[in-house]
């Protein structure tokens, strides 16, 4: 039985053109190529795609390898001719690979007619300091995962050991909890601080804070109810802003793919530094860093819409529709795509988190807006405008 589906050899093959080939894609890859025979004269037909079987018995029935391996004799003169076949036929092999993967066209694309996506859900991916990873949603419940570290409840949120006083570290051990697109996760840090970690988004962090500072790294987007103490604040750096407070509530939206980066105070008080400035935001205003235009302002903070995610909602106002689909792309794990200029008209509404995306079509629907969902493979893009 064939290790890999045609169609699945030619999606690998396109995707290891374009680079952009995972970890298990790239394994299953190399194990088909490595299957392949490294002797054949492939003839002049390198612009023709073949499957494995076919390429294999071109190889036997041309070069009768297989009655040749019972028959292997030292001929210097032999072995050079062999050599220099093996590189020709390496070259096309990869040869043909390649030209297929020119012709490959976004004809594998299946138009789909009823279209259900499921929402995001609690997932996350703990990497522990000696490289150990742990998919968070199959861990059991209450399992200790480190020693002296976190544990999994039944709350689905990650639970770190509380630290003693005067037990800090003599060096920090880094954890990191990384969140797919369509996952979120929950994680109390050893000082009692809690951390909502949103849809694509990576948190990185000491296992126990040591005695002077709490210092966090943050990509993507989190909620963060810091635990209030005065002899250690707690500093987050988010790309090119640093955040620090003593014990407050803030979100941080640092994704890379967003143009700014935006700090929004719900309580407390927050210090935000970006490029050696210092501004002091007060509950209800938000710190937006600019890195094209070199600024860092305070603004008037909507927190229904900058905190709708946390509350299970992706709402805006007066938003652009590439602003709402990068919200949507992380949640749904879907790609989109735009078909011409996509619109400048500016939208209000929302819809819950928890729902399937025809919530969101319906959207689109009402506004005229048109649209189509579309299947390569595992990815489901959603390509907007003229069809």
């Amino acid at each position: 039985m064939e290790k890999f589906s045609q169609e699945y050899i030619e999606l690998l093959s396109r995707k290891y053109r374009e680079g952009s080939l995972s970890e298990t894609e790239m394994a299953d890859f190399k194990s088909w190529y490595s299957d392949l025979s490294t002797i054949a004269d492939l003839d002049n037909e390198v612009n023709n795609y073949k499957s494995r079987d076919e390429i294999k018995n071109k190889i036997d029935a041309q070069l009768n390898f297989k009655e040749a391996k019972s028959k292997i004799s030292y001929q210097p003169w032999k072995w050079r001719i062999a050599a220099a076949a093996l590189v020709f036929i390496g070259c096309s092999v990869f040869f043909i690979l390649a030209e297929r993967n020119n012709n490959l066209k976004t004809d594998k694309e299946i138009v789909l007619k009823n279209v259900s996506v499921q929402p995001g859900r609690n997932l996350a991916y703990l990497t522990l300091a000696n490289g150990t990873t742990v998919k968070l949603d199959t861990a059991k419940e209450g399992e200790v995962i480190a020693l002296n570290g976190p544990q999994k409840t039944q709350n689905n949120q990650l639970v770190y050991s509380p630290a003693n006083k005067g037990d800090a570290p003599t060096a920090l051990v880094f954890n990191k909890l990384v969140t797919p697109a369509g996952g979120q996760y929950k994680v109390v840090l050893s000082d009692g601080t809690k951390v909502w970690l949103d849809a694509a988004s990576k948190l990185t962090y000491p296992q126990r804070f040591n005695d002077t500072v709490r210092r966090v790294t943050l990509e993507g987007q989190a909620y963060f109810e810091v635990a209030h103490e005065n002899s250690r604040p707690f500093r987050i750096t988010a790309g090119s802003q640093e955040v620090t407070v003593l014990g407050t509530h803030f979100n941080i939206n640092a994704y890379r793919d967003e143009p700014k980066i935006v700090t929004t105070l719900v309580q407390g008080m927050v210090r935000v530094t970006y490029n050696h400035r210092n501004i002091i935001i007060k509950p209800g205003e938000k710190a937006v860093s600019d890195s094209s235009q070199n600024s860092l302002v305070i603004k008037n903070a909507n927190l229904t819409t900058e905190l709708a995610w946390i509350n299970g909602m992706i709402q805006f106002q007066d938003a652009p529709l590439p602003e709402i689909m990068r919200q949507v792309s992380r949640w749904y794990n879907i790609k989109i795509r735009y078909v011409g200029t996509p619109s400048k008209d500016v939208f209000t509404g929302g819809f819950s988190r928890d729902g399937n995306l025809a919530s969101l079509l319906d959207i689109l629907k009402s506004n005229g807006i048109p649209y189509q969902m579309k299947q390569n493979g595992d990815d489901k893009i959603l390509e907007i405008g003229k069809l």
